[in-house]
Order: structure tokens, then sequence, then C-alpha cells
């Protein structure tokens, strides 16, 4: 769960004066001036709202046939749009989904829903690179309270300390990491409800389990290397691989949090770690029944 740089916005007059010209240069439609100063207006807004849905941000005062070519024009965003550069700038140098932090960045979600805030269907802020999954479950979801919204990747006011959590359980049965959002020092109520209803709208928790296994696989000669040292030395390479974790993804980032409930786990430590690299056992042939 990141948040990003906001984008650059000085082209986006420039982006909006392409969105409405056809291929050949012909107009799609032509705004008055004081509709595009409308709209401009309605995007800084946005900024000043930090995102948040509001009434100021429908549109209405634009009229029906230039919020609906504005709605239009987010099909000129996609690969060979004539709003493609668009696009690849927004994608540019982000290797990973945001929402989720393991997701390949395939796609544009719209923070608050094109559906419902027409007006900001190009606007580059209102645009967050993301992963097809999570895009998918996001949907088109906007509530009236932080309850029911996402965090903004852009805009939202995190403050710097842990809140994504993973507990370990070590059992017979393997390694089962449990991950939370709980709230941290200078976090407010608005945020954290945000976090929480994003966290589960995403289906984080079992997604993130999800890639505990293939991660550790990833590690498997360290870990066992470390280990054949003892327990003590297993938890400080533990603790080196969350310090790393956090250095290059984020203090909130799922591979950190799971390496941080790794180091705090002394039944991992301790010998448990092996239960994460039983290998399972085959499954018996299928039984052959005669045709007799």
């Amino acid at each position: 769960m990141w948040t990003l740089s906001a984008p650059d916005i000085s082209s986006t007059a420039d982006e909006l004066r392409l969105a409405l010209t056809r291929a050949d240069g012909t107009s799609i439609y032509a705004p008055t001036v004081a509709q595009l100063a409308a709209l401009l207006e309605i995007y800084s807004q946005y900024d000043t709202k930090s995102g948040h849905p509001s009434s100021l941000l429908f549109g209405a005062n634009l009229g029906s046939d230039f919020l609906s070519v504005v709605y239009d024009a987010y099909g000129q965003v996609q690969q060979g749009g004539r709003l493609a550069a668009l696009r690849e700038r927004l994608k540019a140098e982000i290797p990973q989904c945001p929402y989720c932090g393991f997701g390949e960045i395939r796609e544009l979600d719209h923070h608050l829903p094109r559906v419902s805030f027409r007006a900001l269907a190009i606007y580059p802020r209102n645009l967050i690179p993301c992963c097809s999954m999570c895009n998918n479950k996001k949907r088109a979801v906007v509530g009236d309270a932080p309850s029911g919204q996402f965090a903004h990747v852009y805009f939202e006011e995190i403050p710097p300390a842990r809140f994504l959590i993973a507990s370990i359980d070590v059992s017979s049965e393997g390694i089962v990491p449990s991950f939370s959002i709980q709230r941290c020092a200078g976090m407010t109520d608005a945020v954290f409800d945000r976090l929480s209803f994003q966290f589960s709208r995403l289906e984080l928790n079992r997604r993130y389990q999800a890639q505990v296994t293939t991660l550790l696989q990833s590690h498997r000669m360290s870990i066992e290397d470390a280990a054949s040292a003892g327990g003590n030395a297993l938890f400080q390479w533990l603790e080196r691989a969350r310090t790393s974790m956090r250095a290059e993804f984020g203090l909130n980032d799922w591979r950190a949090a799971l390496f941080d409930g790794l180091a705090n786990s002394p039944a991992f430590y301790q010998g448990g770690f092996r239960l994460g690299f039983r290998r399972r056992s085959a499954a018996p042939p299928p039984e052959v029944v005669s045709s007799q």
C-alpha cells in the first residue's frame, strides 16, 4: 500500500484540447471559454479537496454535451489513442501496483469513478496506475463517508509510521501470516477508515498470503544458511532483511510487514521456518477402473 507523487498537470490544457480534436485535426466539440474555465476550476477543486468526493466535482454547470465529450475522451487514453502519451506518462517508473504492492501495472483506475464524476474522466490526478485485479475489485466505488472510500494514492496524508502489520502463526499446518491494518500514531479516523475499507475491498490479506510462499521460497537458501548457525543468527538475518525491505519498498509494504512479523516470531526463527519449505506429497494416481 503505497503513495505516489502527484503527476505533473502543466500539460493538462493541451491534453484536453487534443482530446477534443479528431486525428484529422477537425474539432469534435468546441467548448466556450466559460466551459473550459469551469472544467479547469473543477480540476483545481479536485486538488484542493485532495480527491475526496464533492458535489462541486460533478460538473453540472458544464452542460450535458460537453460532459459527454469529456467522458468519452477517456477512450483516447488507451493504447493507440490520441492521449496514449498521457497513459504512458502516468505508468512510467511505477514498477508495481500502488494498491497491492505486487501486481503488474496494466490499467488506470479512476479514483473518483468516471460514471459519476464525468468531468474528471481524463484528469491526470484522478487516474491511478494499477493492476487489473485491484481495478476489478475496486470498481466504481465511492462512499459518502471515509468508511466507504479509498485512500488517495497522490493526496492522502498518511503518517510515517507502521500501520500494515503481519502476525505469524506457526503450526503443524505450516506458516500462516495474517495481515491487518492497525491505527498508528498521528493517523486520523478518516485515514484509518479509508485504509481499512481499501484493505478489505481489495481482499489484501488473502492476496498477500498467496504471495508469501513464493517470496519465502526465493529466500530459502539465505534463510537455511543463516539458520545453520542457530536461531539467533536467523533472527539477525530477518532483522537485516526487514530493514532492506523497508528501504526498498517502504515501511508499509507487505514484504516489509512480513519480515517484521517473522522477526517477531521466535517460533519461526527457532526452527519453525522449516514448515514453510516442506514438500507436499504427490497425490496418489487415480484408480484404474476396469471397463469389464
